[in-house]
């Protein structure tokens, strides 16, 4: 395990002197527990560098890891923590066969609730998690979506001009957060950010419901945006997203 540890993201490639001074081992011992780590995949040998990098049983190994790890189980104290300290609704969801799906939620416990079925299915393209979604999909796959799944008019707010849409989805992956008012509801507000998972691609989004009224103070928005998207990154972090 010593000589595993030896490699991170700034030694991802050691010789056998480096490797002996990292672990304090002899030089005969380190070489015989580096040839069984070589036997058995988890350290590679390159011939013409004549140093060590981790094998590719460890990405086996990761992978294993990394499917085991739900979305929803490690978002879960995240969402509780921001809607206890906010006060306000929290949402997640998650693109799946092109369309949005809510896979949990936190309802507010003030007079201001706002609420979506856990298990709930909508155009991808809906509200504050879609927009974030599809902001981070490759420009041709958003077309598609919205070639199948017509934008639609909810309240007086609603974006039905294909040009404006492709906009927000451009300015939304730029800052890396959503803020929206009345796209949907009327009275209330989205601020969303994107979850990413070790393959630093975005699985999910994070959304906060607030009254409408609450964003008109700019230190308020301000503090809710940053509440949010640290969350976001708090949940990413948790699924093995590395920022660096």
């Amino acid at each position: 395990m010593n000589v595993l540890e030896c490699f991170n993201y700034n030694n991802r490639e050691l010789d056998l002197a480096s490797i002996t001074k990292k672990t304090e081992l002899n030089r005969t011992t380190a070489r015989r527990l580096i040839n069984h780590l070589l036997s058995r995949d988890y350290l590679a040998y390159d011939q013409e560098t004549r140093r060590y990098r981790l094998g590719l049983k460890l990405f086996e190994l990761g992978g294993v890891v990394m499917s085991s790890i739900s979305l929803r189980k490690v978002a879960a104290p995240h969402l509780t923590e921001l809607r206890n300290s906010t006060g306000y609704t929290v949402f997640l969801g998650t693109g799946h066969d092109e369309r949005l799906l809510y896979l949990d939620m936190r309802a507010a416990k003030g007079p201001f609730r706002f609420s979506s079925n856990i298990g709930t299915i909508r155009p991808l393209h809906y509200g504050m998690l879609g927009i974030v979604i599809m902001a981070y999909l490759p420009r041709s796959e958003q077309e598609k979506i919205l070639d199948e799944q017509p934008l639609v008019h909810h309240v007086p707010n609603s974006i039905t001009d294909r040009d404006q849409f492709s906009l927000i989805l451009a300015k939304t992956k730029e800052k890396g957060y959503l803020v929206e008012k009345e796209l949907v509801v009327e009275g209330f507000a989205g601020i969303a950010a994107p979850v990413r998972d070790h393959t630093r691609r975005v699985v999910a989004a994070l959304g906060l419901a607030v009254p409408i009224v609450v964003l008109d103070d700019p230190v308020r928005r301000k503090s809710l945006i940053k509440d949010v998207t640290a969350t976001a990154n708090s949940i990413s972090h948790d699924l093995g997203y590395l920022s660096i």
